[in-house]
């Protein structure tokens, strides 16, 4: 029987990131089964207020700052009468704030990540403090009080647990393998030269907001102890870009590092890279993570041992270990011995296939209905 489901989050397609990725999958899968599929987002200022993509009516309230885009998406979902849907998933504590007031007892809120530790790089002024504290203060409310809430993670689930102790229940994500897969060589090289890669080099890729807890300068750093052979693709955009060209620039590597912008379309990096660099320092799952290993890339990643660093990478790969290489340290002569480990090794095409298996987004979607 065909329902209709709700997705929400404040950002969507063409806008890009797990989160982003994840809604799209979702809506890919409901799509697929039969089920009719409104998602609601912010207009992030210039977007349309309503159009279709991928089969679904998208909907975008007022990006209004000082937090008055709370009153524009309380009144978008008001319009859409959100109490009439069978299910209703919102994947950010803001969007979740705002459903409890309207649709309490079918919200289902699936954590991206706790506010609380990821945007500590706030506190740096009166400003950024409030912001913090505000953001912080919805987020625990919304912890509190939503009647079903679902993590990634252990990690998620022990940050979650701070909140609140009862009804965090644990669920796999899933991968697009149709999208994110392993490319034939004659294929892969037509990529290369449509972006203007070098052919003759391998490729070293990481993707994400250019932000501190994703320590991108780690990535840049580990090439002053690499094969000049090897060069770094480093996708996304964010307040540190400046500062990461900097780096580049101070450590005369520019021939090596190759900038490009946020993309809707980031399955063709994964398709012609050699690797897949997750230097995060807090990542309380990582979606990326199963892009790469759909795609056939080793990951190298940092151990979660290691003081600092925050990551569910042990138990997304728990049983899988031939797929992941773990730095024991965060000094870049460390990361870049793992990086050459992991390049000079191949995965085992078994647990490549029991991988995807296990993440799929045909399992998270069944699990969710009511």
């Amino acid at each position: 029987m065909s329902k209709k489901i709700l997705l929400t989050n404040t950002s969507f397609y063409p806008n890009v990131g797990g989160v982003e990725n994840s809604l799209r999958s979702l809506t890919d899968e409901y799509r697929k089964q039969g089920h009719e599929v409104t998602v609601v987002t912010s207009n992030n200022g210039k977007l349309p207020k309503k159009e279709t993509q991928f089969g679904a009516d998208v909907y975008r309230y007022r990006h209004i700052p000082l937090f008055g885009y709370l009153f524009s998406m309380f009144f978008l979902f008001f319009k859409l009468k959100v109490s009439n849907y069978d299910l209703v998933i919102s994947r950010h504590f803001s969007t979740t704030f705002v459903l409890l007031f309207l649709c309490k007892k079918k919200v289902k809120y699936i954590v991206p990540g706790v506010y609380k530790y990821q945007n500590k790089g706030l506190k740096r002024n009166f400003i950024g403090n409030l912001k913090y504290f505000i953001n912080c203060s919805l987020e625990s409310y919304v912890l509190k009080n939503t009647p079903e809430v679902f993590v990634f993670s252990g990690t998620m689930e022990a940050q979650v647990n701070e909140f609140r102790k009862l009804g965090v229940k644990r669920i796999f994500p899933g991968v697009d393998s149709k999208r994110f897969h392993k490319l034939n060589p004659v294929d892969k090289e037509l990529i290369k030269r449509s972006e203007g890669l070098p052919l003759d080099k391998q490729i070293i890729f990481t993707i994400g907001r250019h932000v501190d807890v994703k320590n991108f300068s780690l990535a840049i750093d580990s090439l002053r102890h690499l094969n000049e052979n090897i060069v770094l693709l480093l996708v996304g955009a964010g307040p540190l870009t400046a500062s990461l060209k900097k780096q580049v620039s101070e450590l005369k590597v520019e021939h090596r590092v190759i900038f490009k912008n946020s993309t809707p379309t980031p399955e063709k990096y994964f398709k012609i890279a050699d690797a897949f660099l997750l230097t995060s320092t807090y990542e309380p799952f990582g979606q990326v993570l199963l892009e790469a290993t759909a795609s056939s890339l080793p990951v190298i990643a940092l151990d979660s041992s290691n003081k600092g660093v925050q990551t569910a990478t042990k138990e997304i790969y728990n049983g899988f270990y031939s797929l992941v290489y773990f730095s024991k340290s965060l000094k870049s002569e460390e990361f870049s011995r793992t990086i050459e480990d992991a390049l000079e090794s191949d995965l085992k095409k078994i647990h490549l296939d029991l991988f995807i298996e296990r993440y799929s987004w045909a399992n998270i979607a069944s699990k969710l209905l009511p």
